[in-house]
């Protein structure tokens, strides 16, 4: 587990200098891959919520 939060950080910084390196330009793609992102975790974790309430529900019945 260790590595794996370890080579996420080393990932985060590289994008961190990539996107410093050339802030100006590159603000409509991080900002658009940022929303991106979020929308994609966002929407995973929704669907697993809803696979377990129905998993849930069907339990109860």
């Amino acid at each position: 587990m260790a590595q794996a939060g370890s080579f996420d950080g080393i990932i985060t910084l590289i994008l961190a200098i990539m996107i410093w390196r050339s802030w100006p330009a590159s603000t409509v793609w991080v900002i658009g891959t940022l929303v991106g992102i979020s929308m994609i975790f966002s929407g995973f974790s929704r669907l697993m919520l809803s696979l377990a309430a129905k998993r849930v529900l069907n339990r109860s019945l």
